[in-house]
């Protein structure tokens, strides 16, 4: 599987990349593990279908929900 150092940076990888979508005032409502590709040591976030841009004037719905 996955080793701490692996876990660690795979982790901040994922961390890197909400903190630079929340920059760019985009907030991801859909993380889940099917929406993280790993490749190798790189995550890529995936699947902006439910993603919207925080300027956006709410409401906002309170639940989402992903269809199987």
């Amino acid at each position: 599987m996955f080793s701490e150092a692996d876990v660690r940076n795979l982790c901040r990888q994922l961390f890197q990349g909400l903190a630079y979508m929340r920059k760019k005032r985009i907030f991801f409502r859909d993380l889940k593990p099917e929406n993280l590709l790993v490749t190798d040591d790189i995550v890529k976030i995936a699947d902006f279908g439910l993603a919207r841009e925080i300027y956006l004037m709410p409401p906002y719905t309170q639940y989402v929900s992903t269809r199987a």
